[in-house]
């Protein structure tokens, strides 16, 4: 869902990192809302499993979130 935010900021816990997601708006979306965000960190080139925490103030009431990427387990035949 689209939000009214230019950035939003990302924390990784390991690596411990902190990136700035910039709003890149997907086509159709306006008056300063985007539901995508793109940012950069040479730390986000390892291939692991990412956990931390995504904040943002929308329409002036901050919001936080949790997350935690899980391993993908081949399947063998």
């Amino acid at each position: 869902m689209p939000i009214d935010a230019e950035e939003i900021e990302l924390s990784i816990t390991a690596p411990e990192m902190q990136v700035v997601l910039r709003a890149v708006p997907h086509e159709g979306e306006s008056d300063g809302k985007a539901s995508r965000f793109v940012g950069t960190h040479e730390k986000l080139g390892i291939a692991q499993e990412y956990a931390g925490t995504l904040t943002d103030v929308v329409a002036g009431t901050p919001y936080a979130g949790e997350f935690a990427e899980e391993a993908h387990v081949g399947h063998g035949h």
